[in-house]
């Protein structure tokens, strides 16, 4: 080799861990630290965990991530008899969103602190589970950010991208505690389905109206003159309003800046009369209704007003509007748990997967086929786990480095330098026998799928 190319090849070798610094890297820990940005106050149990070691939750870092993993902070309360108070997380600021034109209510949510609102080109916004654990969520999303930082191909640049997360309050935390005195907050779940608010007070507000307000405010170029991109995110129940926020939204002149990340969902809102799977009879005249389907007339489903004309007049207008969303939908292809096991759910396909996969399938059976803003992604060896699936490389492209306008066809995702999480088009077959997920050939048949595998490439 000769002198030049040598000091070529020298001078090379660091670009691929510059665009992070080493306070991120694993390399720079032995476990158990304070992470960066940690402040006296904050909540506990997030420390820094390396590769192998699990936090609270039972969550660790993925193979192909060199960074640490900062665990999920600790909580006073539960999901079933509702949070006491709201954690403080590791570099994050709790902020209150004022709900403009509902008097004094406000929307708690989580937002970065520190980073320059003038250099952000997205947001990402973090829904959480059904246990509401917002805090833990938008950790989770920092925690693949981190990773996406340090890749070594397409790194993406983290003052770029600020994650926030709306903290979906109900009842049962209002009265155990952590409802403020102006904090909306909902009845038990009422919130994933848009539902409407029980207070504060006499306060009426539904969630995706909230969820409108927070989506302006980082829309608001005189506070955030170079965004881009806003994506809501969302695993599981948090993947559940996602979707119907995608349904719900009006259409504006900010549409093309909305980009939505549905993963391993419970249910669909479906957007057509017919299911995957025999209806039962206990369902016959609901499976339909909302938050299932279209249909809003059911009591035990009540629909949100607001959108009841909309949605009996011009149900094809609504779907059109959907279709022409940029939609990413991620499923685990060992998600055979049931999830929902309501009726109506269950006409939708026995598991998670069965239900993505017939949703698809749906889609592709509509009248002008797989909307080309639509794509749908398999995550290999991955069952109904929030980080796996948020950390898998394809869902790091689609939620930190795809742009609104790229090429549909592809979705800005090139299978020969995607590494872990890349494309694998020999494991449709394979995987529909080892997973055990009925149909999944038949389903992926056809369609133009992508199977993405966590750790190394499948060939």
């Amino acid at each position: 080799m000769s002198i030049r190319a040598a000091l070529t090849a020298t001078l090379a070798l660091p670009v691929l861990v510059s665009a992070i610094d080493s306070q991120w890297l694993q390399s720079s820990y032995q476990g158990g630290e304070n992470p960066p940005s940690w402040q006296e106050g904050d909540s506990g149990n997030q420390t820094v965990f390396l590769a192998g070691q699990e936090d609270i939750t039972g969550t660790s870092q993925l193979d192909h991530c060199q960074t640490i993993f900062i665990g999920s902070a600790a909580v006073d309360g539960t999901p079933d008899e509702g949070w006491k108070q709201l954690p403080n997380v590791v570099g994050f600021d709790l902020q209150r969103l004022p709900l403009e034109g509902y008097g004094n209510a406000v929307l708690p949510y989580f937002v970065e602190r520190g980073k320059d609102a003038a250099n952000i080109k997205r947001v990402v916004i973090a829904q959480p589970g059904k246990p509401r654990d917002a805090w833990k969520y938008v950790n989770l999303l920092r925690n693949s950010l981190i990773c996406a930082a340090a890749a070594d191909q397409d790194p993406v640049n983290m003052d770029e991208i600020l994650l926030a997360a709306p903290v979906w309050l109900n009842d049962y935390d209002q009265k155990a505690g952590a409802v403020g005195a102006t904090d909306v907050y909902f009845k038990s779940s009422r919130w994933f389905e848009g539902g409407m608010s029980s207070g504060p007070g006499d306060t009426q507000i539904l969630s995706v109206t909230a969820m409108d307000l927070l989506v302006a405010h980082f829309l608001d170029a005189g506070a955030f003159p170079a965004v881009e991109q806003v994506v809501s995110a969302g695993h599981s129940m948090g993947a559940q309003f996602t979707q119907r926020y995608a349904l719900m939204r009006d259409a504006d002149d900010k549409d093309d800046k909305l980009r939505y990340w549905v993963g391993n969902p419970g249910s669909f809102a479906w957007l057509t009369e017919d299911r995957p799977k025999e209806i039962n009879s206990d369902c016959s005249d609901s499976y339909n209704s909302w938050p299932y389907g279209g249909l809003t007339t059911h009591a035990l489903h009540p629909f949100p007003s607001t959108f009841k004309k909309e949605f009996k007049n011009n149900w094809d207008g609504v779907v059109e509007r959907y279709r022409a969303r940029y939609i990413r939908h991620a499923q685990g292809l060992a998600d055979n748990g049931p999830g929902d096991t309501h009726c109506e759910a269950q006409a939708q396909g026995a598991t998670h997967l069965e239900r993505g996969q017939g949703f698809e399938a749906m889609l592709n059976a509509m009248s002008g086929g797989m909307p080309g803003r639509t794509k749908f992604d398999y995550i290999e060896g991955v069952s109904h786990q929030d980080y796996p699936m948020m950390g898998a490389e394809v869902s790091q492209t689609r939620i930190f480095r795809e742009a609104n306008g790229q090429d549909d066809s592809d979705a800005g995702v090139d299978p020969s330098a995607a590494g872990a999480g890349g494309t694998s088009s020999k494991n449709g077959t394979a995987e529909s026998r080892e997973n055990g997920a009925e149909g999944l050939a038949v389903a992926l048949k056809g369609m133009g799928v992508a199977l993405f595998a966590v750790g190394a490439m499948v060939v």
